[in-house]
């Protein structure tokens, strides 16, 4: 159950991330970069409504334009949306980080109730004659550890690369919210 619960937790995040939020940044940077050297405001509103609604630029860009022309006001804006952005980059990785440890600890006690099922447990005497209970308990106990640390490797690996590429598009957006901002400071 432990897994099902990472395995779909994993999935969320790494939509969220990678096909919610995630614009090719690069291209997109360049032309807005251009359009506010130009002080082309009409042409960066028409473009922050086609970004979409999910994507990160334009979470940003979209309240940056909407606000007004005034430097403080778009600053307000920016803050703002940086501020919810930052909280959608650590949604639920706090649960994944937790979920690492509980996730071995699990296992581990799902092996030590199995070994001791099988130690315990009311048998024929051919069975137990033939360690057969003693085989399966160790069979059942060897299944639950490996479970647990799959689970511990998954939530691990996952936890890494969604914290990289959270702080990635923060850090894109973040360097939007300046490029806006300091388009507009009088020079």
């Amino acid at each position: 159950m432990l897994a099902g619960i990472v395995l779909v937790l994993v999935a969320r995040r790494a939509k969220a991330l990678w096909f919610d939020a995630a614009l090719d940044a690069k291209p997109l940077s360049k032309h807005i970069d251009a359009l506010l050297r130009d002080k082309d405001f009409e042409r960066l509103k028409s473009l922050a409504a086609k970004l979409p609604a999910r994507s990160w630029m334009g979470r940003v860009l979209l309240p940056a334009v909407s606000v007004g022309p005034g430097l403080e006001e778009v600053e307000i804006a920016v803050d703002e949306a940086l501020s919810e952005l930052k909280q959608a980059a650590t949604d639920g990785l706090a649960a994944l980080r937790v979920l690492t440890s509980l996730s071995t600890t699990a296992g581990l006690l799902g092996a030590v109730l199995e070994l001791s099922k099988g130690a315990t447990s009311d048998h024929s005497l051919a069975a137990l004659e033939a360690g057969l209970p003693q085989r399966i308990a160790f069979a059942n106990a060897m299944n639950s550890m490996a479970l647990g640390l799959a689970t511990a490797v998954v939530c691990g690996v996952a936890l890494r690369v969604l914290r990289r590429d959270a702080t990635r598009l923060f850090g894109e957006a973040r360097s939007l919210g300046s490029a806006i901002c300091s388009a507009l400071e009088p020079r």
